[in-house]
């Protein structure tokens, strides 16, 4: 989910209050990766060689965290959840939860997120809902910071 808004207060009202969280499926880390003939091994020496996420991927489990490399408490990623539509019943939330969960689990799935280079989650509704609060308030920050601003 990419928040573009000119202030927090735009991009916290869409995904907070329009849905209720469901369960948040899986993260996905970026890798920073430079071309095989480039003599670089190591994002000190290229700033480059690295997974985004806060901690090491099993896709590729050698390569070191952007923190480990330098720049600590970076941390990016990319994240996939399921969302209802806001006011949704709350059995309906804790019975779909409960589906994804279990087909989160299953072996199939497991090895198809895998080869994607994602990592399961299934989280409770809760989490995930607290998860979305944090998100938006990082990439709000993120925004503000940058100077961006939207015409």
């Amino acid at each position: 989910m990419i928040f573009c808004a000119a202030n927090s207060a735009v991009a916290q009202s869409y995904p907070v209050k329009d849905f209720e969280a469901v369960s948040l499926i899986a993260s996905i880390p970026g890798i920073i990766v430079v071309h095989p003939t480039l003599p670089v091994r190591s994002l000190s020496e290229f700033i480059a060689l690295a997974v985004t996420s806060k901690a090491r991927t099993a896709v590729a489990p050698a390569l070191p965290t952007v923190a480990e490399s330098g720049l600590p408490g970076y941390e990016y990623g990319s994240w996939m959840g399921v969302v209802a539509p806001a006011g949704a019943p709350r059995e309906i939330i804790v019975k779909l939860n409960g589906e994804i969960v279990r087909i989160l689990k299953s072996p199939e799935m497991l090895e198809r997120l895998a080869n994607d280079g994602a990592e399961v989650i299934a989280s409770t509704p809760e989490e995930f809902a607290n998860y979305i609060k944090r998100e938006v308030v990082k990439w709000a920050k993120a925004v503000k910071d940058s100077g961006v601003r939207l015409d």
